[in-house]
């Protein structure tokens, strides 16, 4: 009741165009779909009914507040004067559509409503339509996205040159790894928890990254700025042990070569790719290696107001089952402070990894992308979900993936590309939701786990 008198006093102290603005940048949110908000309690409405605002979870309403600089309001409504970055639901992009929309003059909307005239329909392009509505309708026509803003870029040379240095510093910032786990995505920061349906499904942060060196881990309760020191630094301690590390309801692998005779580093060719065969690391140690997984699931008592992540148990029996089938000896850590973490990672560094083939490293956690290469769960600027019975639609799919291409003899990046073609096959109950895993890797040759001796557990 306290959460809902807050929200109507939002909804009393905002004008109407102010209320347009916050539904523009909650375009992403609720599908694009923003003709049917008349009003702040229409808003509000649809982004409680689609989870995204909450007595528990009200930052979405300071984000909002903070991006049209209410600052003032969110003080008098005793709303949190801050949004952790892991929080963050309204994209780079749409921010600078409206700080645009900020800046361009009456004049220069005239202007390029006029430069724009056979280009949108004439109704788009008329005197009561604002420079929002423009922008809207520009998406709609497929001249402008996320990724392509040159049509914009051109009218703004055009009507106001001084605003394409805003342009050109959002495609520097793009351009940039993301630094968040998972980048921030269209409308929503992949860190974020989502429901697919009521108290059922939600959507959290994952990434699978790939890397021919020890890659770095995410984030899990606090900042961790340390622990990608950590990881970067454990191969380099261990020696040249292949090594895999998973972050955020996602795996994360790298692999390097073993430190072994000049006989022993012969490896079986395969098929071939144009010009050279493609050659498998070796997978012959007397054990496979270690897999640790760090399951962050109470979140409780984070700085940064952030939600528990059901459904993280069933992904972490997943990973067990699948990684001890692969002859991985695994350990578990739960619900781990920064400390923990970085003192779990620098104790696993001081083992003796001579005699094994891989290292993996599995976190389960909220979290941000770090400036590596990886396979991620989701595109960028785009959340992962996660279903509270089933866990993750990319850990659920990536582990019956491997239970079912190893024993066939298939490589990582293969299964990985599977992995791809089901996970977008996904789709929530009301068939909107959508997601698409995006790998990316600096391998030399194949990983491909030997076939193991014992029939494939039961997801």
């Amino acid at each position: 009741m306290v959460f809902q008198k807050q929200l109507l006093d939002a909804g009393r102290a905002l004008s109407r165009d102010e209320v347009k603005a916050l539904a523009f940048l909650c375009s992403d949110l609720l599908g694009r779909n923003t003709s049917s908000v008349e009003s702040a309690t229409d808003l509000f409405t649809r982004l409680k009914d689609q989870d995204f605002l909450s007595d528990e979870q009200p930052h979405l309403l300071t984000e909002l507040l903070l991006i049209i600089q209410r600052t003032r309001l969110i003080r008098e409504l005793g709303l949190p004067d801050r949004t952790p970055t892991t929080r963050n639901l309204i994209s780079p992009y749409r921010k600078l559509l409206y700080e645009l929309s900020e800046d361009l003059t009456d004049e220069n909307l005239k202007e390029i409503k006029f430069l724009l005239n056979g280009k949108l329909p004439r109704r788009k392009l008329e005197e009561n339509v604002t420079t929002l509505e423009v922008f809207l309708e520009m998406e709609q026509m497929d001249l402008i996205n996320n990724t392509d803003l040159k049509s914009l870029e051109l009218l703004l040379q055009f009507c106001c040159p001084v605003l394409t240095e805003k342009i050109n510093r959002f495609k520097e910032q793009q351009a940039v790894p993301h630094s968040g786990l998972i980048a921030q995505e269209t409308g929503r920061p992949r860190s974020m928890t989502y429901p697919l349906e009521p108290n059922n499904n939600q959507s959290t942060m994952s990434s699978f990254t790939t890397s021919m060196d020890f890659t770095n881990v995410a984030h899990g309760g606090d900042n961790l700025e340390d622990l990608s020191h950590e990881m970067s630094g454990l191969s380099t301690r261990t020696g040249s042990c292949s090594s895999m590390t998973v972050r955020t309801d996602a795996l994360a692998i790298s692999q390097s070569e073993l430190n072994v005779s000049s006989s022993e580093k012969q490896v079986a060719p395969t098929t071939n790719t144009n010009t050279e065969e493609l050659g498998s690391y070796p997978m012959n140690a007397e054990k496979r290696g270690f897999c640790l997984i760090i399951n962050n699931h109470d979140f409780s008592k984070s700085k940064q107001y952030l939600q528990r992540r059901e459904g993280t148990m069933v992904d972490e029996e997943r990973l067990i089952k699948v990684f001890e089938w692969l002859q991985f000896d695994t350990e578990i850590k739960r619900d781990c402070k920064r400390e923990d973490m970085l003192s779990a990672l620098h104790e696993l560094s001081r083992r003796d990894h001579s005699n094994v083939d891989c290292l993996v490293c599995c976190i389960l956690s909220h979290g941000e992308l770090e400036d590596f290469l990886l396979a991620m769960s989701t595109v960028p600027s785009f959340v992962s979900f996660r279903e509270r019975v089933n866990g993750t639609w990319f850990i659920q799919t990536l582990c019956q993936n491997l239970v079912q291409m190893v024993p066939r003899g298939a490589d990582l990046v293969s299964i990985l590309t599977k992995v791809n073609g089901d996970v977008s096959k996904k789709t929530d109950i009301t068939g909107q939701k959508k997601q698409m895993p995006q790998p990316a890797f600096t391998l030399r040759k194949k990983v491909v786990f030997p076939k193991p001796s014992i029939p494939p557990p039961a997801l």
